[in-house]
């Protein structure tokens, strides 16, 4: 994903989220996966990252483990000066079935326009 990102002229950014309620836990818990740019832990579904990915930035499922693929685009605002964000959702696999099988048929993700 990082590559096809950089050849689109594209930021990428890999975000781990354990929704585990001690924070030690999400750590070992992430730490299978390999490195992430960043990683939010702890709280369960309560904590900000299952929140921010599950519920109030980009809604969808709350489901874990789950790939979410997503852009931001610049938006309008009725405010003058300010700067709002769309995040637009290309691709949202869910459980290790789903992502494998994304993997699998070469994690295809539609074009940005």
């Amino acid at each position: 994903m990082l590559r096809r990102a950089v050849d689109s002229n594209m930021g990428f950014s890999a975000v781990g989220v354990a929704v585990d309620w001690l924070t030690v836990d999400g750590w070992q818990h992430l730490a299978k996966y390999g490195a992430f740019d960043e990683i939010v832990v702890g709280r369960k579904w309560s904590g900000f990252g299952a929140r921010l990915f599950a519920k109030e930035v980009i809604v969808g499922s709350a489901a874990t483990p789950q790939v979410l693929v997503y852009v931001r685009q610049r938006g309008t605002s009725a405010e003058e000066g300010a700067t709002t964000w769309d995040n637009i959702v290309l691709a949202r696999k869910l459980g290790v079935t789903q992502i494998q099988n994304w993997v699998d048929r070469g994690a295809p993700v539609p074009r940005v326009l």
